[in-house]
């Protein structure tokens, strides 16, 4: 652009140049003419002009020219400071169009830097917001993780407790369910409960048909062995222990108040190691509910026999939905001269042979009833102070229901007869054989 515009002014320069340079040519062409001059040769053949009247015809001749050229020149003047002028103003204007468009271009340039930088910024919140969203779904996918992992690991850990919590309920628990009441049914424990005074340790017996028998006499504070004679309520609270052998009956138990689902029960203050080992899961029945086993529930006469399981003498029982396994001979001692009369007493007026010997099970044949819901109590015999008797004649199993102030109630059976609710002194030492509440579905 600026080129253009220096082009254009010299072509100007040319122009009035061509104009002055014109206006003399021309003068000189109008003086050269020779009008108004003398022409003389003389005789050596030289021209002679008249100078004089040359130079007044000169004179007036340049006058003239002068004259026609003043003006030209001067309007060439006029029209060269015109187009200079024009030029300038052009110049001028086009300084200010260009100053315009620049500024336009700026104001542009500007618009479109803000624009770029506008675009940037949104770009950038975009790709802020993208990470900033891309950062919570990362978050939320991993606490979604931690609260699946959570929730797992609560379903795991609850389902070990479960587990745990029924191989605790299962330990030491016989299948067989039994009705003690006309809405309560018990299963019973595997075997007698015995106490190790040298480590205070209780258990159930390994086997149903386990019993100490004579080594009851070994009753010591100190004793490593095992007893299983205790005197009623001995529990170990309140300093009742199990080795005690005072003649003093208030030393015993809780006074006039039966202990059964009381601190002084054996299965709720003590945990039995093989039965759960935890406290409060095991109990000892009422009077009441040994005598509704043995007499008030249905077809209780023919849910127990008279037997000897193992080579030891004692009572079997059946559960309420008693089936006969195959495999096992069962004789029912009510079908044998045992009769019920009505004083919660069995006896056998027709004894021909010792009850016991009516049903001989091996072991092999007493798994099967065992597994079929059976529960066996030995005759295990019992305890007069420090004085055992009547082993493998006699079973005495104790009650936690108390009978006045110096007795408690007891169920007892010999050879002859099955006293189901009978008491005696409460110092001394019988059987114990807990039992755990059916859960109610």
């Amino acid at each position: 652009m600026e080129a253009n515009k220096k082009k254009k002014r010299n072509w100007l320069w040319v122009l009035i140049l061509l104009l002055i340079v014109g206006g003399f040519i021309l003068l000189f062409i109008r003086g050269c003419s020779g009008e108004g001059r003398d022409v003389e040769v003389d005789d050596t053949g030289v021209t002679i002009v008249d100078d004089q009247d040359s130079i007044v015809g000169e004179d007036v001749q340049l006058d003239d020219s002068l004259s026609v050229i003043t003006p030209v020149c001067k309007d060439s003047v006029a029209i060269v400071d015109s187009i200079v002028r024009e030029e300038e103003q052009q110049l001028e204007e086009q300084k200010a169009e260009e100053a315009l468009r620049e500024e336009e271009r700026e104001k542009r340039r500007l618009e479109e830097q803000q624009r770029q930088e506008q675009l940037q910024r949104e770009a950038e919140e975009r790709r802020q917001q993208a990470e900033e969203e891309a950062r919570l779904a990362e978050e939320a996918r991993l606490a979604e993780e931690e609260r699946i992992r959570q929730q797992q690991d609560s379903i795991r850990e609850a389902k070990l407790r479960q587990e745990e919590e029924e191989r605790i309920m299962n330990e030491g628990v016989l299948s067989g369910e039994f009705s003690v009441a006309w809405n309560v049914k018990v299963h019973f424990s595997k075997g007698n409960l015995q106490y190790q005074a040298s480590t205070d340790t209780w258990r159930f017996a390994e086997n149903q048909w386990d019993y100490e028998g004579m080594r009851n006499e070994k009753i010591d504070p100190d004793y490593n062995g095992w007893i299983d004679l205790f005197g009623w309520g001995t529990s170990g609270y309140n300093k009742k222990y199990p080795f005690m052998i005072s003649t003093e009956y208030y030393d015993y138990g809780a006074g006039p108040r039966t202990i059964s689902n009381s601190q002084y029960d054996w299965g709720v203050h003590n945990a039995i190691s093989n039965g759960g080992n935890r406290v409060n899961i095991w109990r000892v029945m009422t009077n009441n509910e040994w005598r509704y086993l043995f007499c008030k529930r249905e077809n209780a006469a023919k849910l127990f026999t008279f037997a000897t399981v193992a080579g030891v003498k004692g009572i079997i029982i059946m559960p309420d939905n008693w089936k006969k396994p195959s495999g096992v001979k069962l004789v029912l001692s009510v079908n044998h001269g045992l009769k019920y009369d009505a004083d919660n007493r069995y006896v056998n007026e027709e004894l021909k042979a010792d009850n016991y010997a009516l049903n001989n099970v091996s072991i092999s044949g007493w798994r099967i009833l065992e597994e079929a819901g059976a529960v066996f109590l030995p005759a295990a015999g019992g305890r007069d102070y420090a004085n055992v008797f009547e082993v493998q004649n006699c079973g005495f199993y104790w009650s936690g229901t108390v009978n006045g102030e110096a007795e408690a109630y007891m169920m007892g059976f010999s050879s002859s007869d099955f006293v189901v609710t009978d008491f005696e002194s409460r110092v001394c030492g019988f059987s114990v054989r807990l039992v755990r509440d059916v859960k109610t579905k």
